[in-house]
C-alpha cells in the first residue's frame, strides 16, 4: 500500500507537465505558426500533415491502412478506435513517438542516415509500423481503470513495449540491435540493463518466443487478476511458470554465452592490424590530413567539457624532439655511470618509444554531424554543423568552412538540410542534402552558390560521400527506392553513375585507395560491419576482415599504404582505430555454436510481418483544414473519491490542451472548489 501511495504521489506531481510536452513542436521549442495543417482519413486513421507533405501523407495514410491488420491479428485484437498520425518535417529529428493514452502517433518524416541500420527496409514504412504496433499493445493491455492510473498497478519494465514492436515489426541486425549487445556485455559484466529499451528487449522478447513459444506473449497480455487489473509480474508467472527476475537473468546468462562464444571464434583487432588512439577520449568522429601532420577530430575536449568540440589538432614535433632530448640526456647519463646496476642496462638497452604528439585547439563546439574533410591544401576544414536555420528556425544540419589561416568559420549552405561535405577541389565542396524522403548531391563554392549534381526524384537515401584521388569521382552509399544500400560511384563531369556492389546487405563508407583502382567499403553482409575491397577494373570483392565486434572503413591512412578503419562499438574510454593492409584477406573459421545459446536468433511471430508495397486502392479523403476542436481526446483522468479528481483533454496534435481540476475539502466546503486550464503550441517563435 505504502509503495502504490509513494507511485500517485509521484505521478500527481509530474503527470501534468508531462502531458503538455507531447507534440513534435516541443523537440525544437519552436511552435512554427507559420505551418498550414491539413488532415485527410481513411477508414481507421486521419493523418495530418503540413505544408508540403500531401504527398509523404498519402503514403503514409496507405502504408498505416496495410499494416493495421496484421498487427491486430498478432495481438488477437477485433476492432481499434480511430487513431491520429501526425507527420512532420519541422526539423531534422531522428524519432517517432507514441501517446498511448489517446491513440496518437507522431512521425519525423525526413529521415536520411537511419539508412543503415534500417538494411532493405525504408524509414516510413518501418517506423509506422513499429509505433502503430505501440498502439495497438496498448489497447490490448488496458483495463477498466483510466490513464494514467491503470499504469500504476501494471509494473510494466520498458523492455516489454520496446521489446514486443520491434519484435512484431522488425528484423534483428547490426544496428538494431546486435551491435549494442556485443557493446553492453564486452564493458558491463555487472547486472546493469542496456540504456536502450529497444535494443534488450528486442533480444529478450525473442528469447521468450523461442523458450516458451509466440503464443504466450498476447496470452500474457490478455492476463488479468481477480480485480480485472492487468500486473506485467503476476501475468508473466502465471502464463510461463517463472518470474520475470529469473527470466531476466537466464536471458543475461544465455547473451553473456553466446556473445562470448561468438566473439571467440572471430578476428580480434590485433589480428586485423596496428591497434592506436587518438589524442581525446570521447570521440564522434576524425579525419587526417593527408600528410598526417593535423587531425580534424570531433568530441569531448576535456572532462570539464559538456558540447561536443570541433578540434584542430597539430602534430606538436617541437615537444617530440624535447621529450626525446630528455629520454637521451637521462640514457648518456646512465652511460658515464662508472658502477652500473642491472635496472640500468635493461634501460640503456631499450630503444626508444616514439610518441607522437600533438597540440591540440577547439575552433567550434556545439552538436554536429560526423561527417569532416581537410581541403586540398589542409588550410581549410569542411563540417556539419547543427543550428536553428533562418527559415522559420527550424533545427537542420548546415555546411561550415573553418578557415584555419584567419580563424574564422563561415556558413556555406542556409537552410539546406545538408551533410557528408567533401572537397572536390580547392574551391569547391560537394555535399548530400535531404528533402522530404529524397536526397541528392550538391555542389557549392565557398560563396554559397550550390547547383545540383543528381537528381533523383523519389524514395532516395544517400550517405558517407568520398572524393576519388584525382578530384574526378564520388563514391557514396546510396538506397535507392528499392531499399538496397550499396555502393556507387558519379563522375563529376558526365554525371554518369555506376552500380560498385550489389548485396542484400547494407554497403556503406567507401574509402578510395591512392592510386583510385580499387574501394575498401564496410558490409553487413556476414552480419556484422566488417571491411571488404572492391576492384574496380573486373569487379571483384576480397573480403578483409572477419570481425565478431565489428570493424568499419574511415580513410586512407596519410604516409602509410594502409587502410585506417575504426571499432565499430566503443568498449574503452577511447574508440580504437586499426591500421591494416586493405588487401588482408580473413582468417575465418567456420562459425559452431550450440544451437540451445542460438536458436533466439530465429524466432519471429507467429503472424509474420512483412513490408510490402500497400495497395493502390486504399481510399484516401481530399485533405481538409487541421480543426483542433474536432479531434479532441480525453487524455487522461485521475480520480482520487471523494476529494479529487483531475480531467485533461487533448488535440490531435497536442497543440491546444484543456484541463479541469476539483477539490473538494469535505472539512470546510469554503475551501474546495476547481481550475481550469488551457494550453497552447498554436503561437510564438
Amino acid at each position: 500500500m505504502i509503495k502504490f501511495i509513494l507511485r500517485l504521489s509521484v505521478l500527481l506531481l509530474f503527470i501534468q507537465p508531462i502531458i503538455g510536452q507531447f507534440g513534435t513542436w516541443a523537440i525544437g521549442n519552436r511552435n512554427h505558426p507559420e505551418l498550414d495543417w491539413k488532415t485527410i482519413s481513411t477508414k481507421r486513421f486521419n493523418i495530418h500533415y503540413h505544408d508540403g507533405l500531401e504527398k509523404t501523407a498519402i503514403k503514409s495514410a496507405k502504408i498505416a491502412e496495410h499494416v493495421m491488420p496484421t498487427l491486430m491479428q498478432q495481438m488477437n485484437i477485433d476492432t481499434m478506435p480511430t487513431v491520429d498520425i501526425t507527420i512532420t518535417r519541422e526539423d531534422e529529428f531522428t524519432n517517432a513517438f507514441a501517446v498511448i493514452s489517446t491513440y496518437q502517433v507522431f512521425v519525423w518524416v525526413e529521415q536520411n542516415d537511419v539508412g543503415i541500420w534500417l538494411e532493405k527496409d525504408k524509414w516510413l514504412e518501418t517506423v509506422i509500423a513499429h509505433e502503430l504496433q505501440h498502439v495497438v499493445f496498448i489497447e490490448k493491455i488496458k483495463s477498466w481503470i483510466p490513464f494514467p492510473m491503470d499504469m500504476i498497478a501494471m509494473d510494466l519494465p520498458m523492455w516489454v513495449p520496446d521489446g514486443i514492436a520491434e519484435y512484431m515489426t522488425e528484423s534483428w541486425r547490426p544496428y538494431r540491435a546486435d551491435l549494442e549487445h556485443k557493446r553492453h556485455i564486452i564493458i558491463n559484466p555487472e547486472k546493469k540493463d542496456i540504456w536502450d529499451p529497444h535494443a534488450d528487449g528486442f533480444s529478450k522478447v525473442l528469447y521468450w518466443s523461442d523458450r516458451f513459444g509466440d503464443s504466450t506473449i498476447v496470452k500474457v497480455l490478455e492476463y488479468r487478476n481477480d480485480a480485472g487489473m492487468y500486473n506485467f509480474d503476476e501475468a508473466f508467472k502465471k502464463v510461463n511458470g517463472i518470474t520475470v527476475k529469473q527470466f531476466v537473468e537466464d536471458w543475461r546468462v544465455l547473451m553473456n554465452t553466446y556473445y562470448y562464444g561468438y566473439r571467440s571464434q572471430k578476428e580480434a583487432y590485433n589480428e586485423i592490424g596496428s591497434v592506436v588512439t587518438l589524442p581525446i577520449k570521447k570521440m564522434q568522429s576524425f579525419s587526417f590530413y593527408n600528410d598526417s601532420t593535423q587531425i580534424a577530430l570531433l568530441g569531448l575536449y576535456d572532462k570539464n567539457h559538456l558540447d561536443i568540440s570541433l578540434i584542430i589538432a597539430e602534430r606538436d614535433t617541437a615537444k617530440e624532439a624535447k621529450r626525446y632530448d630528455k629520454w637521451k640526456k637521462n640514457i648518456d647519463k646512465l652511460k658515464k655511470k662508472q658502477k652500473k646496476t642491472k635496472q640500468d642496462s635493461l634501460e640503456i638497452n631499450k630503444t626508444y618509444k616514439k610518441k607522437v604528439m600533438w597540440k591540440k585547439s577547439e575552433v567550434d563546439y556545439g552538436r554536429f554531424h560526423e561527417a569532416l574533410s581537410w581541403s586540398p591544401n589542409g588550410n581549410k576544414i569542411a563540417y556539419n554543423k547543427y543550428h536553428y536555420s533562418k527559415d522559420n528556425q527550424a533545427l537542420v544540419y548546415d555546411i561550415k568552412i573553418y578557415d584555419k589561416q584567419n580563424k574564422k568559420d563561415k556558413w556555406v549552405t542556409s537552410s539546406m538540410r545538408s551533410r557528408y561535405p567533401v572537397w572536390i577541389d580547392s574551391s569547391n565542396i560537394a555535399f548530400v542534402t535531404v528533402n522530404n524522403d529524397t536526397s541528392n548531391i550538391y555542389i557549392s563554392n565557398l560563396n554559397g552558390e550550390t547547383r545540383p549534381l543528381t537528381d533523383f526524384a523519389e524514395n532516395t537515401q544517400i550517405i558517407h560521400l568520398s572524393v576519388s584521388p584525382d578530384y574526378q569521382t564520388i563514391a557514396f552509399a546510396m538506397s535507392p527506392t528499392s531499399g538496397n544500400m550499396d555502393i556507387y560511384t558519379l563522375d563529376i563531369e558526365s554525371k554518369q553513375l555506376q552500380r560498385v556492389t550489389k548485396n542484400a546487405a547494407a554497403d556503406s563508407r567507401p574509402v578510395w585507395h591512392t592510386d583510385g583502382t580499387a574501394i575498401s567499403f564496410t558490409s553487413h553482409r556476414n552480419g556484422v560491419p566488417n571491411i571488404y575491397t572492391a576492384n574496380l577494373s573486373n569487379g571483384s570483392i576480397n573480403n578483409n576482415t572477419d570481425s565478431g565486434d565489428g570493424i568499419i572503413t574511415k580513410q586512407w591512412m596519410p604516409n602509410d599504404n594502409l587502410l585506417l578503419a575504426q571499432s565499430a562499438i566503443n568498449t574503452t574510454d577511447s574508440v580504437r582505430l586499426i591500421k591494416m593492409d586493405p588487401f588482408r584477406k580473413t582468417k575465418s573459421i567456420p562459425l559452431s555454436m550450440n544451437p540451445y545459446y542460438s536458436s533466439w536468433l530465429n524466432a519471429g511471430p507467429d503472424v509474420s510481418f512483412v513490408h510490402q508495397k500497400p495497395s493502390d486502392t486504399i481510399a484516401v479523403s481530399k485533405p481538409n483544414k487541421y480543426k483542433f476542436w474536432k479531434t479532441m481526446r480525453r487524455a487522461q483522468l485521475i480520480a482520487l473519491p471523494p476529494n479529487f479528481a483531475q480531467v485533461i483533454w487533448a488535440d490531435a496534435m497536442n497543440k491546444n490542451l484543456f484541463g479541469v481540476v476539483g477539490l473538494i475539502n469535505d472539512q470546510n466546503i469554503d475551501n474546495s472548489g476547481f481550475m481550469l486550464q488551457y494550453l497552447t503550441a498554436n503561437y510564438g517563435p
